[in-house]
C-alpha cells in the first residue's frame, strides 16, 4: 500500500527524535507529510494547583503550555523543512484529537512512538493504544525505547 499523505505526532520529548528518519524517508519519497503535538487542556482538569498547602491560579499556565508546544513544533517544522501549515497544534486529549486531524484531512497513515513522555502528558503507549482504536486510516507504531 502506498501512503500519500500522512501525520506524524509528535510528543516533543527527546526520544521522538527518532521519528525524524521516517519523516525525512517519506519526504524523500514526495509523500505529503504533516506533524502534530497535542496539550492536554489542564484548565479543564483543574482550576488551581496546590503547592506547599497554597493553591495558585493556573490560567496562565495553559497558554504557556502551548506556547512552549508551538516553538516545539515549529522547530522541527524548520529542521524537516515541513511547512507551517503542516505542523498542526493540537488541544485536547492526544488519542481522539489525532484520529480526529487524521479523519478531517484524510491522512492515509499516522506515525506516531510507543513510548516516551512530553507535552502530550501521557504514557505514549495508552495515547498510541487511543490512536491504534478507531483510527481513519493506518497507524504505524515505532519503538522509542529507553
Amino acid at each position: 500500500m502506498s501512503h500519500k499523505k500522512i501525520l506524524v505526532a509528535y510528543d516533543l520529548s527527546e526520544p521522538s527524535e527518532k521519528l525524524d528518519s521516517i519523516v525525512k524517508e517519506y519526504l524523500s519519497l514526495g509523500v505529503d507529510v504533516h506533524i502534530c503535538t497535542a496539550v492536554v487542556p489542564i484548565e479543564l482538569m483543574y482550576s488551581f494547583v496546590p503547592i506547599g498547602g497554597y493553591s495558585i491560579p493556573i490560567t496562565g499556565l495553559q497558554d504557556e503550555l502551548m506556547e512552549n508546544a508551538e516553538r516545539g513544533l515549529n522547530a522541527i517544522a524548520d529542521k524537516l523543512g515541513i511547512q507551517t501549515d503542516h505542523a498542526h497544534l493540537l488541544l485536547g486529549k492526544a488519542s481522539s484529537e489525532i484520529k480526529a486531524l487524521a479523519e478531517e484531512n484524510n491522512f492515509d497513515l499516522i506515525v506516531m512512538g510507543t513510548h516516551g513522555k512530553g507535552v502530550i502528558r501521557s504514557a505514549l503507549g495508552s495515547t498510541s493504544n487511543g490512536v491504534l482504536h478507531g483510527a481513519p486510516c493506518d497507524v504505524l507504531a515505532v519503538q522509542m525505547g529507553d
